[in-house]
């Protein structure tokens, strides 16, 4: 389904487990004919899995400015792209937008000016399969659609990371 969805000029994919984007990012036919695919982790990672990958997970809201100056500063060979936030399951929009992504834009916008940046030069990643539409509407500019468009995983339970 990759290859097909890159022949249809997709070409940045999303993976929540390491072994799976591993072995998407390693199949053959996925080498040989996707030349320029972006592969994305947008998981929670465990410490003995680190080195599969490379990061764990997220900062709390008070902490971005931080993380955004220690890579800034210290990590010549990262880029900062973004922000990223997953919003909450079951929110009811009649009661207005999902506070999760008014707390990323506003991250955002702090960010931008703290570090004099451009808000438009920032990828905000927010919105899943179930509230893409809404994120895209408050200024999403990455959504995460895997299970819209490949469907709901066959056995999610055979990749759940179980502490050792």
């Amino acid at each position: 389904m990759v290859v097909v969805a890159y022949e249809w000029g997709q070409r940045h994919f999303g993976e929540n487990y390491i072994q799976e984007l591993r072995e998407k990012a390693l199949d053959p036919e996925v080498l040989e004919k996707c030349k320029d695919i972006q592969w994305h982790f947008i998981g929670h990672l465990q410490r003995n899995k680190v080195n599969k990958l490379v990061s764990k997970t997220g900062v709390d809201p008070d902490q971005v400015c931080y993380l955004v100056g220690h890579i800034l500063g210290n990590c010549p060979s990262l880029d900062f792209a973004g922000l990223m936030t997953i919003g909450s399951l079951y929110h009811d929009l009649s009661l207005g937008p999902n506070p999760d992504f008014q707390h990323l834009i506003k991250c955002a916008n702090e960010t931008c000016i703290h570090f004099g940046l451009d808000v438009n030069s920032i990828e905000l990643s927010m919105g899943m399969s179930g509230d893409f539409e809404h994120a895209i509407e408050v200024g999403s500019t990455n959504v995460r659609i895997g299970s819209t468009i490949f469907g709901a995983r066959n056995n999610p339970e055979k990749h759940s990371e179980i502490p050792a």
